[in-house]
């Protein structure tokens, strides 16, 4: 497995309706694709300093799961109509899973 994350910073004219269009349609693409294993995203928490403004992380099964997803009519869609303009700077990066375990929880 992969997981995928993409961090977004907007622009200064994004609106919370624009946010909130935005993570429906992700949630609504993410529920027809196939090679979506699990899938979240929504604005940053803000817990700790980050330019970020919203994240997505997407699970896929392998290499052949993260290019159809990410060439998907559907995940193209929701970029032309939300991200193209909303988006002021991306960073993505891809880790394998499962994690490592460092510690056991407790």
């Amino acid at each position: 497995m992969i997981l995928h994350l993409a961090l977004f910073t907007w622009t200064g004219d994004v609106t919370a309706d624009d946010v909130t269009g935005l993570t429906a349609d992700l949630h609504a693409m993410a529920d027809q694709l196939d090679s979506i294993e699990q899938y979240a995203c929504g604005p940053n928490l803000g817990i700790t300093p980050s330019t970020a403004d919203f994240v997505v992380a997407a699970a896929v099964r392998d290499e052949d799961g993260l290019r159809a997803y990410l060439t998907h009519p559907l995940h193209q869609a929701v970029q032309e109509r939300w991200l193209t303009r909303m988006t002021a700077a991306r960073s993505a990066a891809q880790l394998p899973m499962p994690f490592t375990v460092v510690r056991d929880a407790r």
